[in-house]
This record gives structure tokens, sequence and C-alpha cells, in this order.
């Protein structure tokens, strides 16, 4: 009896999947296939400019038996620079300093301080070679200075992007054409993921990058590199790259 019931039951269900699979072909095609085919078109683009601006940190580094001293020898110091860089042609706004941190000095078996060191950061941006000398040049004019980290810039990065941009999405416009007219297909887009980058692809400068604690850099490499070779300031690559989701349509 219980076989009997079992086979009954398997041709109930086989019957009942046969029913599912009956209809036409477009039936049958929404049945395993309801969703509308898709497909995905990349664009990339990218360009190598060199930057037009370098933002250059200057340490200031002085030490005195006294805080007061210490702090008093880093002020002058500090309206030297300042007045040095806007002789240059540098203007104001391109010129921030930073607040003083001082620290005291200790002997190797002493409990009290014998010093004190007093450090200042001035951060410049610069955008000619000129001005990038007469920064370069207060390291030989100045013991008590060091060049700190170089970063670069791009005074037009936005429309650079910009341009990246149209052109990334350009590259997926015409592969679309291309698939289109191959295939006899239409490609609605129903979908789109796009972003930029940048990437510093190359230094030119030999300036070192120095610690806060103000590590000095010889002052002959300094001199070499300014007088062999002309200040150029880094190269930088942005990237553009696009997805454009698409439906795919039949004509």
């Amino acid at each position: 009896m219980k076989i009997i019931t079992s086979l009954f039951l398997i041709i109930c269900t086989i019957n009942s999947y046969a029913t599912e699979m009956r209809g036409t072909p477009e039936e049958l095609k929404n049945h395993f296939y309801p969703e509308t085919p898709k497909i995905t078109l990349y664009g990339n683009a990218d360009r190598t400019v060199e930057s037009d601006i370098a933002k250059i940190a200057i340490i200031i580094r002085t030490e005195a038996k006294k805080m007061e001293q210490a702090l008093t020898e880093n002020t002058e110091i500090r309206q030297k620079v300042i007045t040095t860089l806007s002789q240059a042609g540098i203007p104001q706004k391109d010129i921030q300093t930073d607040n003083f941190s001082t620290s005291p000095e200790f002997g190797i078996f002493s409990s009290r301080p014998s010093s004190f060191s007093s450090i200042n950061t001035i951060k410049v941006s610069v955008t000619t070679s000129s001005q990038f000398e007469a920064v370069a040049l207060l390291v030989d004019i100045h013991p008590e200075i060091s060049l700190g980290k170089i970063e670069y810039e791009l005074s037009n990065k936005a429309e650079i992007k910009r341009q990246l941009l149209a052109e990334a999405l350009a590259d997926v416009m015409s592969k679309k054409a291309i698939y289109e007219k191959e295939l006899g297909i239409i490609l609605k887009v129903v979908g789109i993921n796009s972003y930029n980058d940048s990437h510093r692809a190359r230094r030119y400068d030999e300036v070192e990058e120095i610690v806060l604690t103000g590590s000095r850099m010889l002052g002959s490499e300094s001199s070499k590199t300014r007088h062999d070779e002309p200040l150029k300031f880094g190269e930088m690559t942005f990237y553009a790259n696009s997805a454009i989701f698409f439906e795919i349509l039949d004509k």
C-alpha cells in the first residue's frame, strides 16, 4: 500500500511540473530569464602633467640655555624668513606659520634641563623656480633652518579631472557603439559608477624629507642641486574611470 501511495505522489508531482512547463516560447523565456540581460562597459583616461605649486615645510630649530632665549631667537629667524619670502614675490596668503613647540634638553646624568629647544614650522607655497631657490637658499644662510616635506599640487586640478571624466565617458560610449553595430542590439543606460583619482608619478627635486626634529640637510648637496640642474616641480598623473551599466534590448 505504501508503494502505491508513493507512486501516486510521484505521478502527481510530474504532472504538476509538466503543467508549469507549458506555454509559448516568450512565456518560457520569461519563466527562466525573468530579468532583462545586462552588461557593464568600462572607460578609462589618464594624463600626466607637471605640477605648478610646491608646498614646502621650512623648519626653524633654535637651542639656548633658557627657554625665553630659544623662543626669542626662533621668533627673530622666523621674521627674517617671512621677509625673505615676501621679497621673493611670495604672497602673504601663501606663507603660513604654525605655533611654537618648546622642549627641554637633558644631559646624560642630569635631572635638570641643560638647554631648551624651540621648533617652529613655516609652510610656504611657491609657483616659480626662483621662489623655490629663495626657500632653498635659507638653508645655506641660517644653520637653524631645515627643509621638511615637499608636496606638489596643480592649480587647475579640478578642470583636469573634469576633462578626464569626459574622456572616460567618451571611451565607454565608443565601445557601446561598437557593440550595438556589430551585435545588432540596443544598450540602454541603467546605472553609472565613475570616479577620479590622482597619483604622484615622479619627484624631480632632490631635497631630502626631514622629520620635525629638524635634522639638517648638507648645504653642499643643496647648492649642487640648485646650480647643476634647473629646479622643476614634480609630475602628477591623474586617472578617471567610469563603469556604465546597460540593459541589452533587441532592435
